[in-house]
């Protein structure tokens, strides 16, 4: 399957001609094939390219037979490999891997023709290296092996002319160095399970590997089939078969029973790997020191870098108390004996563990160390230099030098960018789906694998790996898995596309976030209540709180200043309490800068933590979570297509919409028909009683449901609406349906919310607490009216909303810091929303343009904002009829909007489409929020609109609307007044999770045998 992806590159000289299962050649053509680790040990000086070019000038040169070519080549494939993985470039090293592999596999049994010797001989004692870091507790001896023996090869010749014409075969014997052979085919076994990660498993290559194994591959009853077990042991990891595997890399520890042998240290090495696969830290720390003996032994120094490594990251993923005491010893050592890589290498692991500690001196002092071991060498463009500037970045927010963290950071990432296994896994599924490669049903399965969020465990083991995928967008990838479960058609499977498309919506704005959400999922878990958190979320708080007391501290001085905030009002009535209000807002700001500075230390530690924010639930657990009545209506824009889900606590029914530029034509022809041609476009009178856009708006209905079983002419009590793409701007409020011969607006049949994800559609934790201060902005709604107007509209909600208080211009801090106190807030003011950047716009106005202001800032320390946030004079592309959708993804200014206003806490959120800003936005708002504190949110804005459209408009004080002297006093029973609002609210009632209402539920049309089996 993946040779299918890639271009071959096998030079001609590897093409040999085998006969009889053995290449020919002559005996004295050639010295035995130069040894591998002459070239490897020179990467070690860190020019891996350099060395590259060397080592294929030099192997290329040294080819006379097809023999050599055979040796050779797999040595110069491995080698090549070797070197651009070390630099990141993983297409091409897999691609030079597999092409030493496909040399193996033409001649898999050639150790059966090696004259090996029969026993093994004893190294003398002084063969045992003494190293700095310990003494190795296995009892085991050194084996000598010989770097020259002889393979018995056979050559057909034709002898004789004529009819004496016969075939004669020769045999002939060739020096090769065996271990150097084993040495690559083991090599190239391992990074190829590597890079290829999850697919290894379904790889073409790999099958074929595995059943040349099962053959007779080695001599029976000899010391040498200790290398043949290691080759089966690692191609049967390849294959996914862990526990097979562990018990033929048991077996090729030793050769003869007693005998360490120079590949030894690969088999503890890979034994090592799989038990921390597994969890088993004591046993994979055991089997990763006993590696590092054995590859001194026999001067295998890769091993011995990844060795140190790994038994580093099991000493941080087991809590080892301490220092991981092998390390400085192995330094000093590596720089006696000039071995420049695994100096560096081994001091970032120092860094890093020191860091781990708190002993920021110390691993500044290894960082140092590493940078001047790696210099200007090509290594530091390679894993290596990635890995130094990530601990680079972790120790410069550990002295709180913010600036010089996010630049290392940003270095290392851009090396991810090509040199991450997991994103290159991403990408090879996405590639083997879309050129059919694999079947649906295998790609399902990858992509699940591949495309999950970072789990704890993967934060504990590869931190580089999981941020490199948050912050990577990978929508492409996304939409394909969401494809490959529709087109199963199965139920299963469509409710695996419905959660597809909420992971898909959730990396949307993980990516858009700094640290690839990382940062915000941890402010939830410390700062969050924790009632609104998962178990999993509040044992993780309890565990980082009681590591690091100096954040649990911070964090209690942070409360304890909130508590004494909270009983002081909100607006301060004498310049002492102000000024004592400033100084304790000032604190808090200093307090959560400190926090921010160690959560970015947190973030790039090997921190367990979920991805909390926005919740992830499964279809099932939301239907259970739907009250009887409710229903989601749920949509999904792929690049193609638009898909729509509608489900309630029963089922759930999914359709395709039709075209989507029809859609947006009608959209857009229904939103002009409400008067949106701009932000101040005028209305005349005779205009707002025109109802043509009735017949738009049910023509719009039409095209979303065509196809689909959904009836909304049946009586129910609410619909949620996770709307995407361009379906954010589209007022469902006004969608107008037939009932009885006579067209209604669907907020008059239900009510009606929005929810940026499913998972957000049903409350969790308490219910909303109605009790607390509303903070407003009083400005101008409209940008030419008089400040009187916007005054006035304030009083009157004073009248009817107790604890109203209006923010002072300018605030006594921050309004990212000042918000933290409010339970709700309303902004009486015009709102310069950014489409280029949906966070760079200021929620609360009163000091835009300042640090602090804008919606970004809010996402920062102290946690949390008011629980209602609403914006009647937000704006969106629905003014203009959807005149600036090129600007950017469709919908996403408002989706990313509207996670970041929930993710500081927000569970309502009104928010409009288009600014009306005159007396019907005033009195919409006002009767919306007094009612809040009794009933649902849903039904607080239902019971707003109804009203408003039973209303006459006050046409004096809508600047919106041009009025004539003859005009009569109209309704409000035109969208444009009302229908411009969107609701966003998790749902549940104020205090405690809203009751199942009783009665029956919204029925889905069957269609087909469906229906005949079961009548709804």
């Amino acid at each position: 399957m993946i040779r299918k992806l890639l271009t071959p590159v096998l030079i001609a000289t590897i093409v040999g001609v085998v006969s009889n299962n053995a290449p020919p050649a002559r005996a004295a053509d050639r010295a035995p094939t130069q040894s591998y680790f002459n070239y490897f040990n020179s990467y070690y000086e860190g020019d891996y390219l350099d060395a590259l070019r060397a080592f294929q000038s030099e192997a290329r040169g040294s080819i006379k037979t097809a023999q050599s070519r055979w040796i050779d080549s797999i040595c110069y494939e491995t080698m090549c490999g070797e070197c651009y993985y070390q630099m990141g470039v993983l297409d091409q090293a897999l691609q030079h891997y597999t092409n030493a592999l496909e040399l193996f596999n033409r001649f898999p049994n050639w150790m059966t023709k090696v004259q090996f010797a029969a026993t093994i001989t004893a190294a003398q004692a002084a063969a045992r290296k003494n190293v700095p870091w310990g003494v190795t507790t296995r009892q085991s001896r050194l084996g000598r092996y010989s770097d020259s023996v002889n393979i018995a090869q056979s050559q057909t010749s034709v002898i004789g002319s004529g009819k004496k014409t016969g075939l004669y075969q020769q045999a002939n014997l060739f020096p090769i160095n065996p271990q150097e052979i084993i040495r690559c085919t083991t090599l190239a076994l391992r990074r190829r399970t590597e890079i290829l990660g999850p697919v290894c498993k379904q790889d073409a290559m790999t099958n074929q590997v595995a059943a040349a194994m099962n053959g007779s591959i080695g001599q029976p009853n000899h010391w040498s089939n200790a290398w043949v077990d290691l080759e089966r042991g690692l191609a049967l990891a390849a294959d996914g078969k862990d526990g097979q595997a562990v018990g033929y890399l048991n077996r090729s520890i030793v050769a003869g029973g007693e005998f360490d042998h120079p590949m030894t240290c690969v088999a503890l090495f890979e034994l090592g790997r799989l038990a921390l696969k597994q969890n088993q830290y004591p046993a994979a720390a055991k089997f990763f020191d006993e590696a590092t003996y054995a590859a001194v032994n026999y001067g295998d120094y890769g091993i011995l870098e990844e060795a140190f490594r790994y038994g580093m990251i099991t000493h941080l993923m087991s809590n080892r108390k301490g220092f991981f005491a092998p390390l400085e010893p192995a330094m000093q050592w590596a720089k006696v004996k000039g071995l420049r890589q695994l100096r560096a290498s081994l001091a970032i692991s120092a860094a890093e563990n020191y860091a781990a500690l708190g002993q920021t001196r110390q691993a500044a002092a290894m960082l140092d160390d590493a940078r001047a071991s790696i210099g200007r060498r090509k290594m530091g463009g390679g894993a290596i230099g990635a890995r130094l500037s990530y601990v680079s970045a972790l120790v410069a927010f550990q002295q709180k030098r913010v600036a010089e963290g996010n630049a290392a950071l940003a270095a290392s990432m851009g090396y991810m960018q090509h040199g991450s296994f997991w994103l290159f896994h991403i990408n090879l599924v996405d590639r083997l789906y879309m050129g059919g490669g694999i079947t649906a049903r295998s790609a399902i399965n990858l992509f699940d694998e591949v495309l999950r969020d970072p789990r704890p465990a993967d934060w504990a083991f590869q931190p580089m790996e999981s941020f490199a995928t948050l912050v990577t967008p990978q929508s492409g990838a996304m939409e394909h898995w969401f494809e490959a479960a529709l087109d199963r058609r199965d139920v299963k499977e469509v409710a695996s596309a419905v959660e597809i498309a909420e992971r898909t919506r959730r990396r949307r704005f993980f990516s858009s976030l700094e640290f690839g959400g990382r940062l915000e999922s941890l402010r939830w878990i410390l700062e969050a209540p924790s009632d609104r958190l998962p178990k999993d979320a509040q044992l993780q708080r309890q565990d980082i709180m009681a590591r690091f007391p100096a954040y649990a501290q911070l964090s209690k001085q942070s409360q304890a200043i909130r508590e004494a905030l909270g009983k002081l009002p909100l607006k301060t009535e004498t310049p002492a309490a102000a000024k004592e209000q400033t100084r304790q807002l000032n604190e808090l700001a200093a307090l959560g800068a400190e926090q921010e500075a160690m959560l970015r230390e947190l973030a790039l530690r090997r921190e367990p933590a979920d991805m909390v924010f926005p919740p992830l639930r499964s279809l099932a657990d939301v239907q259970k979570a739907l009250p009887d009545k409710h229903a989601a209506l749920v949509f999904f824009a792929t690049s193609k297509n638009m898909y729509g889900f509608l489900l309630n606590n029963e089922r759930c029914t999914h359709w395709r919409v039709g075209s989507t530029a029809a859609l947006l034509r009608q959209m857009q022809a229904m939103l002009r028909d409400i008067g949106q041609y701009g932000a101040n476009h005028e209305l005349l009178v005779k205009d707002l009683d025109d109802e043509k856009w009735r017949l738009l708006a049910r023509q719009v209905l039409d095209t979303l449901l065509k196809g689909s079983p959904a009836d909304f002419s049946q009586s129910f009590d609410e619909l949620a609406i996770v709307p995407d793409g361009a379906l954010w701007y589209l007022p469902f409020e006004a969608l107008q349906v037939t009932v009885d011969k006579k067209s209604e607006s669907l907020i008059s049949r239900f009510r009606i919310r929005y929810a940026p994800t499913l998972s957000l559609c049903v409350p969790e934790g308490p219910g909303r607490n109605a009790a607390g201060t509303t903070a407003v902005v009083v400005g101008r709604l409209y940008p030419r009216d008089e400040p009187a107007v916007a005054q006035a509209a304030f009083d009157e909600m004073v009248k009817v909303i107790p604890g109203a208080v209006a923010i002072p211009t300018p605030p006594p801090a921050p309004t990212s810091i000042y918000g933290t106190l409010f339970r709700q807030l309303v902004v009486l003011d015009d709102i310069a929303s950014s489409e280029e950047n949906p966070y760079g716009w200021s929620v609360a106005p009163v000091d835009r343009g300042k640090a602090g202001s804008a919606l970004g800032d809010w996402f920062s320390l102290p946690w949390g904002g008011p629980d209602v946030v609403v914006l009647p004079g937000f704006h969106t592309t629905a003014e203009d009829s959807l005149k600036r959708l090129h600007r950017g993804p469709p919908g996403n200014d408002v989706f990313l909007s509207v996670c970041g206003l929930m993710a500081n806490g927000a569970r309502t959120v009104l928010l409009s489409r288009w600014r009306v800003g005159g007396q019907s936005s005033y009195d919409l708002v006002r009767e919306f929020v007094q009612e809040l504190p009794n009933t649902s949110a849903s039904d607080a804005w239902q019971r707003a609109v109804l009203l408003a459209i039973d209303s006459r408009v006050n046409l004096d004080a809508e600047p919106r609307v041009k009025r004539t002297a003859t005009d009569e006093t109209p309704k409000a029973a035109n969208p444009f007044f009302w229908a411009g609002y969107m609701l966003i609210d998790v749902g549940g009632s104020p205090e405690k999770s809203e009751p199942k209402a009783q009665g029956p539920v919204l029925k889905l049309k069957k269609i087909g045998k469906e229906a005949e089996k079961k009548k709804p």
